[in-house]
């Protein structure tokens, strides 16, 4: 059984202490807003479920393998609606809470953890709908990046690649540049569940087919480019790949530069940046790692100028890279 949370704030009409077939209740859905900024749709169950009342909420209990059925009205002064198939366990309505944002548990294949102001870039594929999620928090000071004690088990141990984390309280934070984002609860830490294959991923999520990563094959992207680009996460093979490492002495650090060189889709890709923390080793310093064949994980990133005389521009960066020959 899943369970879903309602709040009492948000029903707007009445519902009956068991579901039968063709009963609904009426409740606020703040991730599907729609151009009026009505955030009403109506939740049809469509199978049995049961309530339970919890003073200023209810519980309701729904059959993990039955449907539910959301119809959104596209405006009030219109019969057009926009219709959601969704199964008991999808996490578009599973808890809905007093301060109008819904959070959602979703059960993820972490994909990436790459270098991100001193801390992490996670992203990887929700295991139930084949989707990218990018985690975030909402630490200003470090860009909404992940912590190593974000990724944290109850036991300890830290959420690695191609482990299945659970993870609850999610909010939906995308934005035009980064829809995948949704923010961690400080309240709920991760849960392993178990560990997934590179093989196992790409069942799940086969390799995406594009005609250019993010418009072109150059490092970055101009705005008007990814104006018309409505993804931030791209799972790509790619052949012939040289990924260059070198270091770079500022100062009394040491930086360490990855950039990588490959054939995608028949084209030539030049000076990619890489955040793929396996090789920003000083051990692997001023040396040429070869790959026939291999799957990256390839994102894009905020608009960035050195100045005020520079055209901003979103650069391209690989987060993880996988040996397509393993």
């Amino acid at each position: 059984m899943t369970e879903v949370i309602v709040n009492k704030m948000f029903v707007k009409e009445s519902i009956p202490s068991k579901f039968t077939e063709g009963t609904y209740c009426e409740c606020y859905l703040p991730n599907f807003n729609t151009s009026t900024g009505d955030n009403i749709g109506k939740c049809y169950f469509a199978y049995d479920g049961t309530l339970e009342d919890m003073g200023d909420s209810w519980r309701i209990s729904l059959p993990d393998d039955k449907k539910y059925r959301i119809h959104k009205k596209i405006a009030d002064d219109s019969d057009e609606k926009l219709d959601y198939l969704l199964t008991a366990s999808s996490t578009v309505i599973r808890s809905l809470y007093a301060n109008d944002t819904a959070c959602f548990e979703k059960d993820i294949v972490i994909l990436t953890k790459s270098r991100k102001y001193h801390n992490y870039c996670v992203a990887g594929i929700d295991i139930h709908t084949g989707k990218w999620v990018r985690l975030v928090t909402d630490l200003e000071d470090i860009h909404g990046a992940v912590r190593s004690e974000d990724l944290r088990f109850e036991d300890g141990r830290e959420a690695q690649i191609l482990d299945v984390v659970r993870v609850k309280g999610l909010t939906f934070a995308g934005t035009d540049l980064q829809p995948e984002n949704m923010v961690l609860s400080a309240l709920h830490r991760m849960q392993f569940v178990n560990h997934m294959s590179l093989d196992e991923v790409l069942a799940l999520h086969p390799a995406e087919i594009r005609p250019y990563l993010y418009g072109n094959t150059r490092p970055s992207s101009t705005v008007r480019e990814i104006a018309h680009v409505d993804y931030s996460l791209t799972l790509v093979k790619v052949v012939d790949m040289n990924i260059h490492i070198s270091r770079h002495e500022s100062g009394k650090y040491t930086k360490m530069k990855v950039t990588a060189d490959f054939i995608y889709n028949g084209r030539r890709y030049k000076n990619i940046r890489c955040t793929d923390q396996d090789y920003e080793q000083e051990s692997l310093a001023d040396t040429t790692q070869y790959f026939s064949s291999a799957y990256l994980i390839v994102s894009i990133g905020a608009a960035w100028s050195p100045s005020d005389d520079h055209e901003p521009l979103h650069y391209k960066f690989i987060a993880k890279i996988f040996d397509g020959n393993e």
